[in-house]
Formats: C-alpha cells, sequence, structure tokens
C-alpha cells in the first residue's frame, strides 16, 4: 500500500519531476505562523561566506531552489523590506532535499515572550556543559551525527538539568532511528521545563512520529494554549484526534486552521486517515492539497498516491462537513 511520508525539517523525498536534479534539489515548505497571506515572505539560502547564493518568495507556503553543493547552509527568511523573519542552518546532501522551515509565533508580552520558571532562573548551566552543547551544534551543523550525540551526552553528565542539549539529543535519536529513546529524552526534557515551547513543540513532534496519539494531544493542547508554533501544534492535535478515532469535528476544525498557515498538515492527516482505514478521506485531503498549497516538486507522486488509493476502493465512514 502507498503511503505519505513527512519530515521534520530535513529528510530527503524523491521528486518525480523531470527536471528535479536542477529545479527540485531543494525544496519544501516555510511555517511563518500569524503573517498575513498578503505579505510577501522570502527565502534566501546563504553559504559559508555570508552571501544569499539564492532568493526566491514563497508561494502558498512553498519554496524551490536550484542544485548547491552538499554542504550546510544558512536558510533564512526575509520579509519585503530585507528583515530577517527566522534564520536556522540545515544541511544539504546532495539532490532532492525537502526541508521545512518552522517560525514560532511569539504571543504578545514581554520581548523574549517565552516563560521562565523559578529553577530555571535558579539553574546556571556550567561553561564546560555550554561547550559540550556547543560543539554537538556544530558537529550536528556538519552532518556528524555521532559527534553531535557524543558531545551532548557530556553536556548532559556536566550537567543533569541542561533541558536543550537534552531535547536536542532526543531530536537527533528520533532522526537516526533511535527512537524510544529519543522519546525518553524528550519526555525527561519535558518534564524538566514544561513552560519550554520549544521543548513542547519538538516533544509533541517526537510523539507524533511514532503515533503516540494521546501523550501528543496533551502536549499539543498545552503548547496551543501559551500560543506557540500555533499551526504546527494544531496540526499536531488534528492528527492526534483522527488516530484516536475520536471528536472529528474538532479535529478538522484545527486542520483547517493549521493548513492555512501549514498547509502539509493535510498531508499529515491523509497519512493517519489510512492508517485507520478511511481511504476516501484521505483522498479527499490530499486533493484539497494538491489543489491549493502543491510544490510542483511533489505534485506528480501525490497524484500517483491518489490513483493507488482509489484502485483500493471506499472503505470509510462518510466524514460530511468535515473537510
Amino acid at each position: 500500500m502507498p503511503t505519505l511520508s513527512w519530515a521534520d525539517g530535513q529528510d530527503s523525498v524523491q521528486s518525480s519531476e523531470a527536471d528535479a536534479p536542477d529545479k527540485c534539489a531543494i525544496w519544501g515548505q516555510v511555517v511563518t505562523a500569524g503573517r498575513s497571506p498578503q505579505e510577501p515572505v522570502f527565502i534566501e539560502i546563504v553559504g559559508k561566506n555570508g552571501v544569499p547564493s539564492q532568493k526566491v518568495q514563497v508561494v502558498n507556503g512553498n519554496y524551490r531552489f536550484k542544485f548547491v553543493p552538499p554542504e550546510s547552509y544558512q536558510f533564512r527568511i526575509v520579509d519585503q523590506s530585507g528583515h530577517v523573519i527566522h534564520q536556522e542552518v540545515k544541511p544539504v546532501r546532495g539532490s532532492n532535499n525537502y526541508i521545512i522551515i518552522s517560525t514560532a509565533q511569539r504571543r504578545s508580552g514581554p520581548a523574549d515572550g517565552g516563560i521562565v520558571s523559578l529553577a530555571e532562573l535558579k539553574h546556571k548551566t556550567p561553561r564546560k556543559a555550554r561547550n559540550e552543547f556547543n560543539a554537538g551544534a556544530k558537529a550536528a551543523v556538519t552532518g556528524d551525527t555521532r559527534k553531535s550525540v557524543e558531545h551532548w551526552l557530556n553536556a548532559l553528565k556536566i550537567d543533569p538539568q541542561f533541558t536543550e542539549a537534552r531535547i536536542n539529543l532526543a531530536v537527533q535519536y528520533g532522526r537516526i532511528g533511535r527512537h524510544q529513546e529519543a522519546l525518553q529524552q524528550g519526555q525527561r526534557a519535558y518534564e524538566e521545563n514544561p513552560n519550554s515551547p520549544e521543548v513542547g513543540y519538538r516533544y509533541a513532534m517526537l510523539l507524533l512520529a511514532n503515533k503516540n496519539y494521546r501523550e501528543c494531544e496533551t502536549i499539543a493542547r498545552s503548547v496551543i494554549r501559551n500560543q506557540w508554533y500555533p499551526a504546527q501544534m494544531k496540526a499536531a492535535l488534528a492528527v492526534s484526534l483522527i488516530g484516536q478515532r475520536r471528536d472529528f469535528a474538532e479535529a478538522f476544525s484545527y486542520l483547517r486552521q493549521a493548513a492555512a498557515d501549514f498547509p502539509i498538515a493535510r498531508l499529515l492527516a491523509a497519512e493517519t486517515l489510512v492508517d485507520i482505514g478511511w481511504r476516501e478521506s484521505a483522498i479527499d485531503q490530499i486533493r484539497i492539497y494538491l489543489d491549493s498549497s502543491a510544490n510542483p516538486c511533489e505534485r506528480a507522486r501525490l497524484e500517483t498516491v491518489i490513483a493507488a488509493y482509489s484502485q483500493l476502493g471506499v472503505n470509510d465512514e462518510p466524514l460530511e462537513g468535515l473537510r
């Protein structure tokens, strides 16, 4: 049976377009929650010299770049005036890189927008632990997974309460297929710092990837209440409810809200709808995505998936009005 795959930011997928080695060398989606659809947003890819080598407008949340040599690059989101909205470093490995760039929407309030616990204020990370953390981050940027894990483990040996190192370790474990360890580290990081929106977001996405729907629902609702990562977390909540086969009206309401800023939410929902045996509803979500938000680099693949699902026939209950 065909499946839809998704990635939290940097996994590669194969495009079926004939021009994939060039026009679809690097492509994906940008989530800029809270910005008006009328506001032009651009994405730049920046090499080690600090100069953008390519700049394209984000259209319906989508972008694509031509080929660049494999290495780590800075992906920079800017508005029409050139103001930097968000920037992060991602490894690029050859052709057909599918990369999601997610930005957080900060709630109104103090400039830092975050909630800091008393324990965090009292806690001081030792310099040696911070040095190990930075070395791990550098290794991750260059694609050296083993070194990044080693350095973050060292940081945690020095400072077991170093939540930032722990959640990075959890995400890295998830990327290399050590899922149980990823969930254990993610859970501990969240227990240590439940008020951190970054920790909550990353732990929820780990839970979603492992289909731990009930716990993902709990974490997603908490992050949504704090008004961080609203599109991504509404998508996670919608998929979690669908995966539990309950509260479909609420699930599809959140799905519609999420898809406005995070179109791939419909593909996440489609995959879960297939898992629970509702192929017709999955096809419906893929078609909506194709009509409104599909990247040219994935269109042919998704049309093939629809055709394959259609041949299997309808086997789900009607979801009238839950589009």
